[in-house]
């Protein structure tokens, strides 16, 4: 892929599936070849995540899949870092707020 062969500094956010909703305010995060399901990704929660990846020069020249955290799925807010790297256990809660 040319992106990943040039010497520029890139980030290559893989959402899944696209909502419209309320922020959930944390997103969960997947390196490249980490198993893993994401079900959706809220359009705020993309975009803030896109705006950190710029700001803050994080997970450049790597390609990580995101997806929104939902509140029912979580002990605390917001989630402990290890959480967002966790698997998901149960893969038949994917659903839209």
């Amino acid at each position: 892929m040319a992106v990943r062969a040039s010497d520029l500094e890139w980030v290559l956010v893989r959402p899944p599936r696209f909502v419209t909703g309320k922020p959930q305010g944390s997103i969960r995060v997947l390196s490249e070849g980490e198993r893993g399901h994401l079900g959706h990704v809220v359009r705020a929660d993309l975009a803030g995540f896109l705006v950190d990846c710029a700001a803050e020069s994080k997970y450049v020249r790597e390609a990580p899949a995101v997806g929104s955290l939902m509140l029912s799925r979580v002990a605390q807010w917001p989630p402990p870092e290890s959480h967002q790297q966790r698997p998901d256990r149960d893969l038949n809660r994917d659903r839209d707020l």
